[in-house]
């Protein structure tokens, strides 16, 4: 169990102890408790706000409350003080042995360190990047995509068991639009000009590259044959062609999908009318009539008798429709087929990470997983906000070639998948993102990345020199027998924060929010740098002393285990932790 696992049980028995309650079987919620690092180390090594939790609950004063939990732990060994402060805040002082006690099990527990099976194997499925197959994955792309594969390995690591997936819009008005604008090129590229191009067709000269394929298998097969032939063809080529492309660009980011769901397979199975009928037996659907949208084409047109989903009994604004006036389905009866076909799949968890430009979209949605699952099924959607890059203080030009955005494969080119990875992670999703090129790459503190991947390649190089013979010891392994000695306010400091490395990795799982950890493992880099850089100016501090053993291999101990939660770390949001820096 981890320290801090350990402390927070004890806290809790003691409530019950000293108030005859089981704080796991009551009304208290239990996720506002916290258990944290103060920021102030006056305020102890460990801060709790259960006192002013709880005594509200029971009707009693925090500071009250807070006192008799002071009284029933202040035996407790691991504790040197327990303090109450302000309203009721209980803060721990620990022994420096309850740390140098964890930073072993730290370096034993190597990549174990922080795992845990809170998941219990559920099923989790995430959907993201899901980007219409209508050209290559571009910037705006990216974030949604780097949030979800983060969430993903996030989730992996407590004990979930996880399915990434990816929908397949191959379906509807842009789809149409896509093999139009593929036959333009198509036209273009044999030299014939019966075709003008109109602004509603994508502009993008990928589209080229497609064509020139078609033109090489099919010669002029498909000038002057039937539109719906023609149009059947280009549209499943030029979804094969751009979904390989698709799946390789992500693979530079190593984001591999487990499946590929098509929108396709929802109407070649009919499961959408079998979603419909499904609705129709609970009674969430009737034939109705809903304001027009505000805008002014719509103001003198009446409103036309619909197929209608019941939103509103589940918080939304108004009811939805699921047929189109000209009686095809909207996109939301698709959706509502795909997320049901999720819950039949039989997830426990479903999540779903979409762009800013859908947030519109989640009430309807959430609406309709609630009534397809009967509040069975733990649904959340993360939106990630929009991304502006620059370059030198100035917006990054957009590529002819792709039409009007940067792809994810020149993104890749300029800065690298490590930088792009981490960069997207260091805002919360819901917050835009400005992301500077010339900044990204850097070899300088004022890059968060180079800054945390220089940390955990600073300790390589030390271990390095001590494997290397350089030192006079035989090995960095050859710690079997030691007991730390660590006392300095710096050292203590460090193993504190390895020590909240768990916690912080359950916080990130139960909110879906990898952002924490990047936060996390800057806040880390940040600390050990600075440790490191008090030794260049005060020797008693190095890291290596060869006239004082003990003290050098409870310092590698220290190294050993801020390396593990570096590498950890890195892996989880899918950065390299390097060993070298270039």
């Amino acid at each position: 169990m981890y320290l801090f696992e350990k402390i927070k049980k004890i806290i809790f028995d003691s409530l019950s102890s000293v108030n005859s309650i089981d704080i796991n079987n009551s009304s208290i919620n239990l996720e506002n408790i916290s258990l944290e690092l103060p920021k102030n180390i006056s305020h102890g090594d460990l801060s709790t706000n259960i006192a002013m939790l709880v005594g509200k609950k029971l009707n009693t004063n925090p500071r009250d409350l807070a006192n008799q939990i002071k009284v029933d732990l202040q035996n407790f060994e691991m504790f040197k003080k327990i303090d109450i402060a302000g309203p009721g805040f209980i803060n721990f002082f620990l022994t420096d042995k309850s740390w140098q006690d964890e930073l072993i099990n730290i370096v034993k527990s190597k990549n174990e360190w922080g795992k845990s099976n809170i998941g219990n194997a559920q099923a989790v499925n995430i959907e993201y990047v899901s980007a219409n197959p209508t050209g290559p994955i571009h910037v705006g792309h990216v974030r949604g995509a780097v949030l979800g594969d983060a969430i993903a390995n996030i989730l992996k690591f407590v004990g979930y068991n996880v399915t990434k997936e990816y929908y397949v819009n191959d379906s509807g008005t842009q789809i149409d639009i896509l093999s139009e604008s593929l036959y333009y090129r198509y036209n273009e590229l044999l030299d014939i000009n019966n075709i003008k191009f109109s602004e509603h067709l994508y502009p993008g000269e990928y589209l080229i590259d497609i064509a020139s394929k078609i033109v090489e298998t099919d010669k002029d097969k498909w000038i002057g044959s039937d539109e719906d032939e023609w149009k059947n063809h280009f549209r499943s080529f030029s979804v094969n062609e751009i979904m390989n492309q698709i799946k390789k660009d992500l693979n530079l980011l190593n984001i591999n999908h487990d499946i590929f769901y098509y929108e396709s397979q929802l109407h070649e199975k009919s499961r959408i009318s079998f979603v419909i009928e499904k609705l129709r037996k609970l009674n969430l659907i009737y034939k109705g009539f809903i304001p027009p949208p505000k805008n002014e084409k719509y103001q003198n047109k009446t409103p036309k008798e619909q197929l209608l989903f019941r939103s509103t009994n589940f918080g939304d604004d108004v009811d939805r429709a699921l047929k189109k006036n000209d009686n095809t389905y909207t996109y939301f009866a698709a959706d509502m087929a795909y997320h049901n076909d999720k819950i039949e799949r039989g997830f426990d968890r479903i999540i779903n990470v979409w762009g800013a430009d859908h947030s519109g979209y989640i009430k309807r949605v959430k609406s309709a997983v609630s009534s397809l699952s009967k509040n069975k099924i733990n649904f959340d959607i993360k939106i990630c906000n929009l991304v502006k890059l620059y370059k030198d203080g100035k917006p990054f030009k957009m590529s002819k070639r792709s039409g009007n955005f940067v792809t994810l494969n020149e993104l890749v080119n300029e800065v690298g998948p490590d930088v792009i990875r981490f960069m997207m992670l260091t805002q919360k999703p819901e917050t835009p993102l400005d992301f500077d090129i010339s900044k990204a790459v850097e070899m300088s503190s004022e890059n968060p990345v180079f800054y945390v991947q220089y940390a955990h390649a600073r300790i390589y190089s030390l271990l390095r020199k001590i494997d290397d013979g350089e030192f006079g010891f035989k090995s960095h392994t050859d710690l079997s027998d030691i007991s730390p000695n660590l006392t300095h306010s710096g050292e203590i400091s460090l193993i504190k924060k390895i020590s909240f490395w768990p916690s912080v990795i359950l916080s990130a799982a139960e909110r879906n929010e990898p952002h924490r950890i990047v936060y996390y493992l800057q806040e880390l880099a940040n600390l050990f740098h600075s440790h490191w850089n008090e030794g260049s100016r005060n020797i008693e501090l190095r890291f290596i002393n060869i006239d004082d053993e003990t003290t050098t291999k409870s310092r590698i101990l220290l190294c050993l285990g801020v390396l593990n939660v570096l590498s950890n770390g890195l892996k989880i949001i899918g950065v390299r932790p390097v060993e070298e820096m270039r």
